[in-house]
């Protein structure tokens, strides 16, 4: 489950401002 949504760093750059629950350590 959790391989599926495994981004880089960059792509959480991204869409982590877009995240309802953006939690520090989410990586």
């Amino acid at each position: 489950m959790a391989g599926e949504f495994w981004l880089t760093d960059r792509q959480w750059e991204a869409i982590a401002p877009l995240l309802p629950s953006n939690q520090p350590g989410a990586r």
